[in-house]
């Protein structure tokens, strides 16, 4: 025995309660206890909207099918399960476990006109095809509830066997199945005497059922024995068992009869059975513990209430895939749809849990990007979940792959950063909406590979999970842009001095996005007036000293640099003290000439120009002669220590007259030129 819903107090027969408990808690027993009965074939065909029921202080969520998003609310008794609209769709049925009463909503207003008090913890609900009574099953009383509809009052009560879960009516109107998840069986209630016409031992602890269009089957789901029971309604004997996934639940039947429906929360999936041949045809994953399913009155669509993950799951019965999720509130549990299938309720056990955000993030672009140009990302950041941000901060930031920089990244009512690429906001975004979107555009650089991913995340407003999402961009090459684009750069080290030699040095590299072609490179050196060129070399270079040029043709990676040129010059005795030397290069495919210029300045030299003094080993005694201009000029006596210009001669020695005419000295003589 487990303990029931009710605060933990009483016993209750059905194992899915004991899962419930491993799964949410004691607190949420109440909503999970009692599996929504799927609707009988009859009023599902005829009603179009869906209602979804919540449970302790719970309440319905209704869903417009057109657009698949939740429209309103209505609150409902304590511990909301089971769901059922009438066949004129005028009216929906919910049982309250907790508060042991049915709500009875008027379908044009959405809001509760009466309650109805029924047995202890109502879960299932179901309506004649004629409107006329409703049946509900109480758990804890093993009984059932029937209600005439006309004055929404219990008319009778039938007692059952232990623990009644699910219950559904023939087409016809004359039966209503009941399973008794405690004593393994079902019962057979005629609705004529309302008494049980007979009982049907099924497997362990049965839980769903449905009948068949025809009223010929009704199909069982049992929840420890993994299976769904087939009974022949003529017989009211099972002809056949099918196992499905861990811990059925609930069971729908196709309007035409050919498919039955089954959700296993036990394995977050729904079973298709193929009703011709009774196996199991497909399995669909869905949310996370999915309980009821209802299937929409055209049989186009089936509406899978996922317990934990608080929404529900919209299933295209042509292709049995999932193509929408509902957010709804926490716990969603029961589900009916309208005749006209325009409306799906849905019920909430529990109204106390509070409803949180859960952020979603999507990242995309148009086309593709190409090198050298600039391309848009759009980031779109919604709110997947039951409730609202609470108003705290929600950030989103973007990573970009290699080869690309961001250029700028706005969006309404974002606070963009483009040096971290993140954005954020404060204002409250409700369940369902979306922010502006955030426009991120980035400079595609000429090396971007051919492939990258950019990734965006989003976390905050309540939501503590990081939420991603990549865009995987395709780069197409851009011809233009994988050029080389050369560089040429022109240095010496230090001053030039007049009269000396100096050293220039030529570096050519390649700045662009592709190597060199491996056509000519030419460098090409022009020196100012007063420098005269000595030798120009450099590793792999083919030079010239005669018009100062460099080629080589060897290909350059993008980059790199080729070995240096090394320029020698003469600076001539009547150079400028300052002179700009230029260098340019051209080729290997980049068509533009490009200039580097060499500021230099040159010192002026003694050597070269002004007077100098003779030195004090050499100076010339009183009486020597000097010549201070060229040969055969006159030559005076000077005294020791007198500058001269440069050029000019002193001579001593007893020949000096000579060796002054000869501007030389001669053995034992001294001459200073």
């Amino acid at each position: 025995m487990t303990t029931s819903r009710k605060h933990g107090l009483r016993p209750h027969p059905w194992p899915w309660v004991r899962v419930r408990v491993c799964m949410v808690g004691l607190a949420m027993l109440a909503a999970l206890t009692v599996p929504a009965v799927t609707p009988s074939p009859a009023w599902a065909a005829s009603d179009p909207h869906a209602h979804v029921a919540n449970a302790n202080s719970g309440y319905v969520s209704v869903i417009d099918t057109a657009t698949n998003t939740v429209t309103t609310t209505i609150p409902a008794g304590d511990g909301s399960e089971g769901v059922a609209v009438t066949p004129d769709g005028t009216r929906a049925y919910v049982t309250n476990s907790l508060s042991d009463d049915v709500s009875v909503i008027d379908t044009a207003t959405n809001t509760v006109t009466t309650t109805i008090p029924v047995g202890d913890d109502p879960g299932d609900v179901a309506v004649t095809p004629d409107g006329t009574h409703t049946y509900v099953t109480n758990s804890l009383s093993n009984d059932v509830s029937v209600i005439d509809t006309a004055t929404n009052t219990v008319t009778t009560t039938i007692p059952v066997g232990t623990g009644p879960v699910g219950v559904a009516v023939t087409p016809d109107g004359t039966r209503a199945y009941v399973t008794n998840s405690g004593s393994h069986n079902v019962s057979v209630i005629d609705t004529a005497t309302n008494t049980v016409a007979t009982t049907i031992p099924v497997g362990l602890n049965p839980g769903g059922v449905a009948v068949t269009p025809d009223g010929t089957r009704a199909y069982i789901v049992n929840f420890a024995s993994r299976s769904v029971s087939v009974i022949d309604t003529a017989t009211n004997t099972v002809t056949t068992t099918i196992p499905v996934g861990t811990g059925p639940a609930r069971v729908a039947v196709t309007p035409d009869g050919t498919r039955a429906y089954v959700t296993n929360p036990g394995s977050d999936d729904v079973w298709v059975i193929d009703t011709a041949t009774n196996t199991v045809t497909t399995t669909i994953p869905v949310g996370t513990v999915p309980v009821w399913v209802a299937v929409t009155p055209d049989g186009t669509r089936a509406y899978v209430t996922n317990f934990f993950s608080a929404n529900v799951s919209v299933i295209d019965t042509a292709t049995n895939t999932v193509t929408t999720t509902i957010p709804v509130g926490e716990v969603p549990d029961g589900v009916a749809v309208t005749p006209d299938g325009t409306r799906v309720y849905v019920t909430h056990p529990y109204s106390d849990i509070p409803a949180k955000s859960s952020l979603t993030v999507s990242k995309s672009h148009a086309g593709n990007f190409t090198q050298g140009q600039q391309g848009t990302y759009t980031i779109t950041v919604g709110n997947n979940g039951p409730g609202p941000t609470d108003g705290t901060t929600v950030t989103a930031q973007d990573t970009l792959p290699a080869g690309m920089a961001a250029a700028s990244i706005s969006g309404t009512g974002w606070s963009c950063a483009v040096a971290t690429l993140t954005c954020t906001r404060s204002d409250v975004l409700n369940a369902g909406d979306s922010y502006p979107p955030i426009t991120l555009t980035v400079d595609v650089s000429c090396d971007a590979p051919p492939q990258g991913t950019n990734t965006a995340t989003v976390t905050g407003g309540g939501d503590s999970t990081t939420h991603t999402a990549t865009d995987p961009t395709t780069t197409d090459l851009n011809s233009t842009c994988q050029q080389p684009s050369l560089t040429i750069d022109k240095s010496h080290s230090g001053k030039f001095t007049q009269g000396q030699q100096g050293t220039y040095t030529i570096t050519v590299g390649n700045a662009g996005p592709g190597a060199t072609d491996g056509s000519r490179v030419t460098v090409r050196d022009t020196l100012p007036k007063r420098l005269t060129a000595a030798s120009i070399d450099g590793t792999g270079w083919s030079c010239s000293r005669n018009n100062l040029t460099c080629t080589r043709s060897d290909p350059l990676p993008a980059g790199e640099n080729y070995p240096p040129i090394t320029l020698t010059v003469k600076v001539s005795c009547h150079g400028p003290g300052h002179v700009t030397n230029a260098a340019t290069v051209t080729g290997g495919g980049d068509n533009t000439t490009h200039t580097a210029t060499d500021p230099t300045t040159i010192e002026r030299s003694h050597r070269c120009h002004g007077w100098r003094s003779v030195p004090a080993a050499v100076t010339p005694p009183l009486g020597a002669l000097a010549r201070t201009g060229p040969p055969h000029t006159a030559r005076a006596a000077v005294p020791a220590g007198l500058l001269f210009p440069a050029g000019s001669a002193v001579v001593t020695g007893p020949n000096s007259a000579d060796a002054a005419t000869n501007g030389h000295g001669t053995d034992g003589q001294t001459g200073l030129r």
